[in-house]
């Protein structure tokens, strides 16, 4: 099987894709690719028997700014070479199958969307995992069963305004901050508890409903 992969790869680009050929293109993939989105395709969004696994050489495309693999049957840990891509801009896995703990993106420094929500990920969230991710606009995590507890550096990303958390096992008290730049910020159906800090209270883009003892 022959596979022409330009700079840029879009689903138009890609007629009979499954689990077996996912492997076939990532492996060969160009090195100086930049873009993988793959979110417009109805011929895999109509293949709702598409199972596939995202293979580890993923990480070796160091080039990449942009992946969007939304809305199909992605199983299996999400990649852990996915810490190797330093260009990244934009991560869209959400409505799949992923599951396991979410992988380091700290040397993602470039960072700006980030969507995780409606996967199958657990585990909790390591603050040196965020702690560089100082350009991260949106980041949505809802649906998940992430648990434990949100470390402070959470709420610190200096230019974050969509800061989507809800519906997983989340628990003990918030930390302790005095100051958080989201302008939409929703913890909801979790199990936090203790007393609320105040500078989520002011905010009336602040969803809490449904956790254990707030």
């Amino acid at each position: 099987m022959s596979c022409y992969c330009p700079c840029h790869v879009t689903a138009q680009a890609v007629l009979l894709f499954t689990a077996w050929s996912i492997c076939v293109i990532v492996y060969r993939m160009v090195p100086t690719l930049q873009t993988l989105d793959l979110s417009y395709s109805s011929l895999l969004q109509a293949n709702t028997s598409f199972l596939g696994t995202l293979p580890n050489s993923i990480g070796t495309l160091e080039n990449l700014t942009r992946v969007d693999l939304r809305s199909y049957n992605f199983t299996r840990p999400i990649p852990t070479s996915m810490a190797n891509l330093a260009q990244l801009f934009h991560m869209d896995f959400s409505s799949n199958h992923f599951s396991g703990p979410i992988p380091s993106l700290h040397k993602s420094r470039n960072l700006n969307y980030l969507d995780l929500s409606s996967n199958n990920l657990n585990g909790g969230i390591y603050p040196t995992f965020w702690q560089k991710l100082l350009n991260l606009n949106i980041f949505v995590l809802s649906h998940n069963s992430l648990n434990g507890s949100i470390p402070k550096s959470m709420f610190l990303f200096p230019i974050l305004e969509i800061h989507l958390l809800s519906n997983n096992q989340f628990e003990n008290q918030f930390p302790e901050i005095s100051n958080m730049s989201s302008s939409v910020l929703d913890l909801s159906n979790n199990n936090l508890s203790g007393s609320i800090p105040a500078c989520l209270i002011t905010k009336s883009s602040t969803t809490l409903g449904r956790n254990s003892e707030i």
